[in-house]
């Protein structure tokens, strides 16, 4: 049917999309939407080929549809391509096209979307999928992911390592039961107790399961149900080892839906505001439904009460015919939620008077959020929670053109960070530091400025504070301290803290030099207990994880003093050697229990990371005055006669003495005590050891000594 270009005019003017008319190659008639969309005037578009504005991928496509349109054939009515506006930039729009007769010919009409926004959020979207199929490749846990009919979609590797059964052999919740459970009566037991967990708000049962070679295992499942009706079933084998310290965390995947090609809500209101018109998007975003809308809705019921006074403004310019382009509110459901959005509206002429609005309503939820996210990742150190240094420095000159006459500034160090580091590994230091963060969170105002402004340096800012207070501040974080510590005794928290105050003018990155020079005073005075605190943490955690540690020492210091005393060491190296068979092995702290304690040989890997003991061992004596005459010892009491050694590979005379000696020794204790993977030897048996080693991984002259004490012993 004929459409007069008159009320093509009026559509074009009044819709808030990009709207075209193409015949022969050419625009006929543009929207202003369209004008907007490209950056093109009206009267250039006019003079413009169509497909020059595609992009050049998507060109033949485009064209080529068209074509086959105005021939009359079956094409696609709806579709995504690329164009190109005249700043250069790449659009993604969807098109909405239909074939009209126009001027008494036929033509196509085109509405356009700018789904660029959509777009980007799509790639977003799928580099978040990958990383969390990288996610759950990577977990030490079993993880099964299935549909909603309970198929198996997905399973890691750790499932394999664990059951043996591929993903082939277990595809359905039936086939895994029969295989899991091949006993009719105890799968019957499963099956029940499956039913009932369903419901229950924490999804975890315990079974015996039956391994592809038979073997049994006593798998943990925990299972999750994900919005889209997925389920998540993770395992764990809870067989041979003790339930993890720290659950595994496994983040549910949420997946944002996608602004429909159209925008989401499509609308008209009449002069008194009551709603006339809501497309179905409408029900939906608003959680309402059509009858709702026939018993008269005022638009302004959906808008939150922060926002109705400026949203009933904004109208009345509206219908007073005044252009304020798009809006943001924040929306209200029925419910009561609330959530972003932003409306671009136009009055609706009736006989030449404005009679109400039409408008267009997108929420812009993703949007908010992603403008939070890279506010607070400006802003916020990530470890622990508190204000970066660039925030710090911009609070600075801020308060000090803020007309504030007096301020306090407070920087703390933590104390002892890097020996904990090497010892305990990075995430023992990370936990010491958001300790350290919890702490001055706790003792200072909610006014003050607390930021992290390095590995483990804090900064505060105490607005508005004098010098009473803030020693007051300063106790108060001493006090948090030893709270911290009595609850927290295996690595306690130090903290060097200095303060400077305002005198006369408000100076505060000279107020900042002045409390750091404080802080360091203070950490020169404490260095040395705290280093002896840490260390006597470590010896403890030593003492606590090492077997036999009491009873292999004792043994060890008789060995080890008699066989000095067989080569004529003074007193004084005797007092150190005893030191050194005492704390040799003090770097096994930083060994994982699972190496540490494994019953049984070690990989090549966990060889290599239980060799770095000796290095750590090294580190930490290095920081302790008391040890650090025996800290080269501790470094070389694993070389060996013969070169062949770690971790430097001395041979001989190469090696101190010391450490031949106690070589020696810990092997005979070593080889005569029982071990998670062997009983203890005979006497006799470790002689033959010790003889049979001598020249290659001991001194033979000091095997003979340790020999013949052993005899006359």
């Amino acid at each position: 049917m004929a459409v007069s270009a008159l009320n093509y005019k009026e559509m074009f003017d009044t819709s808030p999309v990009a709207i075209l008319i193409y015949q022969d190659g050419y625009y006929r008639a543009v929207s202003p939407g369209m004008t907007r969309l490209t950056g093109y005037t009206e009267e250039e578009l006019l003079k413009i080929s169509y497909s020059d504005q595609v992009h050049p991928e998507d060109r033949y496509r485009v064209v080529d549809n068209a074509r086959r349109r105005l021939a009359g054939e079956d094409v696609p009515d709806s579709y995504e391509f690329r164009a190109v506006n005249r700043a250069g930039d790449v659009l993604f729009l969807r098109g909405f096209f239909s074939l009209i007769d126009y001027g008494g010919r036929p033509a196509i009409m085109g509405q356009l979307i700018d789904i660029t926004r959509q777009k980007h959020a799509e790639q977003l979207l799928e580099k978040e999928k990958s990383s969390f199929s990288a996610i759950i490749e990577n977990l030490p846990c079993g993880v099964f992911l299935l549909d909603r009919d309970w198929n198996v979609i997905h399973q890691n590797q750790a499932t394999i390592n664990m059951l043996g059964y591929i993903q082939e052999e277990v595809y359905t919740f039936d086939e895994r039961h029969l295989k899991f459970y091949p006993d009719p009566e105890y799968r019957k037991k499963v099956l029940k107790l499956w039913v009932e967990n369903i419901n229950k708000p924490v999804r975890s049962s315990t079974f015996t399961v039956t391994c592809k070679d038979g073997s049994l295992k006593e798998i943990e499942f925990w299972t999750t149900f994900l919005d889209d009706g997925r389920i998540v079933i993770a395992m764990f084998d809870v067989t041979e080892r003790r339930r993890a310290e720290e659950q595994i965390r496994v983040s549910e995947a949420k997946y944002r839906e996608l602004a429909d090609s159209l925008p989401e809500v499509v609308f008209e209101m009449d002069g008194k505001g009551i709603i006339t018109y809501g497309n179905n998007n409408c029900y939906d975003v608003f959680a309402c439904t059509k009858e709702d809308f026939e018993k008269g809705i005022r638009i302004i019921d959906f808008v939150a009460p922060e926002d109705q006074d400026r949203a009933v403004q904004n109208i009345s310019r509206l219908l007073q015919g005044e252009r304020i382009g798009l809006v943001e509110y924040t929306a209200r459901r029925k419910d009561g939620s609330t959530f972003p959005i932003m409306i671009h509206s136009k009055p609706v002429i009736k006989d030449g008077r404005t009679v109400g609005l039409r408008g267009v309503l997108m929420d812009i939820t993703e949007r908010k959020q992603m403008e939070e996210r890279l506010k607070i990742l400006s802003l916020r150190d990530p470890l622990t929670g508190l204000y970066n240094r660039a925030y710090f420095e911009n609070e600075i000159e801020r308060l000090e053109s803020g007309g504030y006459s007096q301020a306090s500034v407070l920087i703390c160090d933590v104390d002892g960070l890097k020996i904990i580091n090497d010892s305990f590994g990075h995430d023992r230091g990370d936990a010491l530091l958001i300790a350290a963060a919890n702490v001055l969170r706790s003792s200072l105002r909610d006014s003050d400025i607390i930021a992290r402004i390095g590995g483990d340096e804090f900064a505060v800012i105490l607005p508005n504070c004098g010098q009473v207070p803030a020693e007051r501040a300063f106790n108060r974080i001493l006090s948090a301290v030893e709270k911290y510590n009595a609850a927290n005794p295996l690595i306690p928290l130090s903290l060097s803290v200095g303060f400077a105050t305002t005198k006369r003018s408000l100076d505060l990155r000279d107020l900042y030099k002045e409390a750091d020079n404080n802080m360091y005073r203070e950490k020169l005075h404490q260095s040395r207990s705290t280093r002896s605190a840490v260390v006597q943490t470590l010896v403890k955690a030593m003492e606590a994880r090492d077997f036999n540690t009491e009873d292999h020492a004792e043994r060890l210091l008789v060995l080890v003093s008699d066989l000095g005393r067989a080569v004529d060491l003074p007193k004084q190296k005797l007092d150190d050697l005893r030191l050194l068979a005492k704390f040799h092995d003090i770097g096994k702290v930083g060994i994982p229990d699972s190496i540490l304690f494994k019953p049984g040989p070690l990989t090549f890997s966990e060889t290599k990371e239980m060799r770095r003991h000796c290095e750590i061992g090294h580190r930490i004596a290095q920081s302790a005055p008391d040890l650090a005459l025996i800290a080269d010892w501790i470094l070389k009491h694993h070389e060996w006669w013969n070169g062949k050694g770690y971790p430097i590979g001395l041979k001989e005379e190469e090696i101190p003495l010391e450490c031949r000696i106690l070589a020696i020794a810990d092997a005979y204790d070593a080889m005569t005590s029982d071990r998670p993977y062997r009983g203890a030897l005979s006497h006799e048996e470790a002689v033959a050891e010790l003889k049979r080693c001598a020249g290659t991984q001991f001194d033979p002259r000091l095997v003979k000594k340790f020999i013949k004490y052993l005899i006359e012993w």
